[in-house]
C-alpha cells in the first residue's frame, strides 16, 4: 500500500471498479496523493472509485432522543490520565493511536482529505457520504423506531469488530512504536472492555461514535 507505483498489477486502464476500506493507517501522509493516481490510471476511462474509510479521534456524544440523526452535545471533559476521575479508557485508546501513528508518519484524519485528493487528481462526479457508528447498543433516535433498531444493531456489531482487534491495535501502537509495558498493554485492554461493557446497560455509561467516510469518484470517459 505504501508503493504507489503497484508493480504486480497488470498495467494502467484495467479495472472498472477499485475498491478500498480501512486502509487509513496503511499509507504515510505525504503518499497518499499518489496513491490515490496509481488508482486513477489502473482504471478504465468511465471506471468507478470508493473508499470506506474510519476519521480519528473517536468522537464523545451524549444520547439525546431526536428525530432523524444524533446531534451533538456539548463534550465533557475526558482524560487519559488513569488516576483522573474524568478518564476513559477508549479516549486513551483513541490519543495513543494518534500519537503512535504519528510517530510513523501516519495522519489517521487523512480521509477527510479523500474528496479533495479525488478532484485534484482528475476524479469526476466525487461525493462523500459522512456517516455515525454508536460504539456500542445505543440510539439517539426514538426508542422503539426502526431508525433505533437499526443503530442499535449498527453499534452493536462495531463495538465487536472494535474489541476483536483492540489487542492487536495496542500491540502494534502502544507495544511497538510507543514502547508501554506488558501490564499498560494489558490494563488498557482491560479498561477498554469493561468501558464499552456498561454501553447500552448503565444509562450514566459514555457514548461514542465512529466518524466513518465514504468517498467515491469516477475517471472521466
Amino acid at each position: 500500500m505504501t508503493n504507489p507505483n503497484w508493480p504486480e498489477l497488470k498495467g494502467e486502464g484495467h479495472f472498472d471498479l477499485i475498491h478500498a476500506r480501512l486502509i487509513f493507517l496503511a499509507a504515510k501522509t505525504d503518499v497518499w496523493p499518489a496513491v490515490v493516481k496509481g488508482v486513477y490510471n489502473r482504471l478504465k476511462p468511465g471506471g468507478w472509485f470508493e473508499s470506506q474509510e474510519l476519521l480519528f479521534p473517536i468522537q464523545l456524544y451524549k444520547s439525546t432522543v431526536v428525530e432523524s440523526k444524533p446531534e451533538r452535545e456539548e463534550e465533557e471533559d475526558v482524560s487519559d490520565d488513569p488516576s483522573s476521575k474524568n478518564y476513559s479508557p477508549v479516549h486513551h485508546w483513541s490519543s495513543m493511536l494518534v500519537a503512535a501513528t504519528s510517530k510513523r508518519g501516519v495522519d489517521v484524519s487523512s480521509p477527510a482529505r479523500f474528496p479533495t485528493m479525488l478532484s485534484e487528481t482528475g476524479f469526476t462526479d466525487v461525493h462523500e457520504e459522512r456517516l455515525r457508528w454508536p460504539l456500542g447498543p445505543w440510539s439517539s433516535h426514538l426508542p422503539g423506531s426502526e431508525d433505533a433498531r437499526r443503530e442499535k444493531e449498527i453499534g452493536r456489531l462495531a463495538r465487536e469488530n472494535f474489541l476483536d482487534g483492540l489487542g492487536m491495535f495496542v500491540e502494534a501502537f502502544g507495544g511497538k512504536a510507543l514502547g508501554w509495558t506488558e501490564k499498560a498493554k494489558e490494563d488498557l485492554v482491560m479498561a477498554v472492555n469493561e468501558e464499552l461493557g456498561k454501553v447500552g446497560i448503565d444509562e450514566g455509561a459514555r457514548k461514542w461514535l465512529m466518524d466513518v467516510r465514504v468517498v467515491w469518484g469516477r475517471k472521466p470517459v
